[in-house]
């Protein structure tokens, strides 16, 4: 279908088409990439907390495949609504997006392709009516009374749970004893060609760095 400007309906549905497949392509070979060793792995993961939970895993594969150092991503016209502009000559990096129910793609720039006297936009706390609130509702069901003491400082136990914990936590300490104050029991499930799995000394260290298959 042709239309009077010529614009050529079919080819662009088909330039469109190729774009998608060709960036799918690109995020299975990045996905992919991850699993070379335990480090990249944990490198991936850490890089996916830089950049924000709210990128999907494959686009954040593309991202960390062609910039490993990049820290904040947005489209250009994002990045213009924060006063910063994209640098001339800079290449985009491809991502699959939705678009009005659609896959499409769409380009994202890190912030080093970028320029501008305004830095990346960080969310502000701009009232602190609900963070009260919110500390309000966690003392009335602490199971422990606490009580306020000033806006720097914040809360603490009462005076006579503070002496209490004072005297038992000297005597502890004055007697070179070890009491383990918490017990845990964890559970791992995983492929059973995977090498190199271990617990840590908690829950939340998990040693990537050391798997392999």
């Amino acid at each position: 279908m042709m239309y009077e400007d010529g614009f050529n309906i079919e080819e662009w549905k088909a330039k469109k088409l190729a774009e998608r497949q060709e960036t799918f392509a690109a995020q299975e070979e990045a996905l992919k990439d991850l699993f070379a060793s335990g480090q990249t792995l944990a490198n991936y993961f850490y890089q996916r907390g830089r950049l924000g939970s709210h990128i999907t895993a494959g686009n954040t594969a593309l991202i960390l495949r062609t910039n490993p150092l990049a820290c904040a991503v947005m489209s250009a016209d994002d990045w213009s609504k924060y006063g910063r502009r994209v640098s001339k000559g800079c290449t985009g990096i491809a991502q699959i997006v939705r678009s009005n129910g659609y896959y499409a793609v769409a380009k994202v720039f890190d912030i080093s392709q970028t320029y501008g006297n305004k830095p990346y936009p960080i969310a502000a706390v701009e009232s602190t009516k609900q963070i009260e609130k919110v500390i309000d509702v966690m003392r009335e069901i602490s199971p422990i009374p606490v009580l306020p003491k000033n806006e720097v400082e914040g809360f603490c136990y009462d005076a006579e749970r503070q002496e209490l914990y004072k005297s038992v936590l000297t005597n502890l300490h004055e007697d070179a004893m070890y009491l383990p104050l918490t017990y845990e029991c964890n559970k791992a499930i995983y492929r059973s060609d995977l090498k190199g799995f271990h617990f840590t000394q908690t829950q939340y260290e998990v040693p990537f760095q050391d798997f392999s298959f």
